[in-house]
């Protein structure tokens, strides 16, 4: 065999395994890339339902705590309620800022935190006037059950977030 009958056996196999090395480095980077992008998303749902679990064990200490149907009514002091009321109110908005800044990537995935904005909103807008003032038996009835629906919000948020986690 001449040197040119090597030269045209050997360059179309090195040609070819360059071009092989190439499209192999190409699709590894974009698997890469993917794999980056799914493992971001499912730390950001994976936090956010965390801090859900959070909230919900709060909200569910504030009721079992200062309930009127754990508590009677005349027994009910002021200060505990507050006090575990103050950190649901803290967690929610951690919870709130936490998805406004991963609004992006909730929208991707459907997740939408509007039932849970709107049961707090309710609760807030309710409490509000209620500040400092003496509360009826209706009042606090009113008071556990927007503090009910605010649980459910909580629940039915959490139970959207693992959907996502479990089809990761």
């Amino acid at each position: 065999m001449d040197t040119n009958d090597w030269l045209t056996l050997l360059i179309p196999i090195a040609c070819n395994g360059f071009f092989i090395f190439c499209f192999q480095a190409f699709v590894s980077h974009k698997l890469k890339k993917v794999e980056k992008r799914r493992e971001t998303i499912f730390n950001v749902i994976n936090t956010l339902s965390v801090m859900v679990c959070e909230n919900y064990e709060s909200i569910v200490l504030l009721i079992n705590k200062c309930s009127p149907g754990y508590t009677p009514v005349e027994l009910m002091k002021p200060a505990p309620f507050e006090e575990l009321l103050n950190s649901v109110t803290r967690k929610s908005v951690q919870i709130y800022n936490y998805a406004k800044i991963h609004n992006t990537i909730l929208k991707k995935t459907n997740i939408s935190i509007d039932e849970f904005v709107n049961a707090y909103e309710q609760l807030g807008s309710f409490l509000g006037p209620k500040i400092n003032k003496t509360l009826s038996s209706d009042d606090k009835q009113t008071i556990f059950k927007l503090i009910n629906n605010f649980k459910n919000a909580n629940i039915s948020l959490n139970e959207k977030l693992e959907q996502i986690l479990i089809e990761k």
